[in-house]
Order: C-alpha cells, then structure tokens, then sequence
C-alpha cells in the first residue's frame, strides 16, 4: 500500500512536466506515469486480496494454542 502511495505521488508529480520536459526527459517522465498505473492496477488489488485473506477468521490458525508460535 506504502509502495502504490509512492508510485502515484511520482506519477502525479512527472505527468505535468512531460508537456514541458526536454526529449531527452520525456520517456522518463512518461515511464513514471506509466509504472504507477501498472502498480496501481495490478499489483495493488493482489494486495489488497492478501490484506483482505489475512485479516479473515482462519479457524485453524486461531485453534492454535500461543505456545505454538514460540520456539
């Protein structure tokens, strides 16, 4: 979630810059913009599943007793 906060805060800061950008900054800019829509909408909503699965009632995890996860 941290890490799609920060793609989209680079995206927002390059996209007005691309309009301006020397050609040699513009691929930059523009591969900004363009890994935080991916992040956004790929990797993001796997992470939000994850998110979503761990904080479920797994009754076999919360059957353990507290000793088991020492050692």
């Amino acid at each position: 979630v941290c890490m799609a906060w920060l793609e989209l805060w680079r995206a927002v800061v390059a996209a007005p810059k691309i309009a301006k950008a020397k050609k040699k900054d513009v691929a930059f800019y523009q591969g900004q913009v363009k890994t935080a829509e991916y992040f956004i909408t790929w990797v993001l909503p796997a992470t939000m599943g994850k998110l979503e699965a761990l904080q479920g009632n797994i009754p076999s995890i919360m059957e353990m007793p507290d000793a088991a996860f020492a050692g």
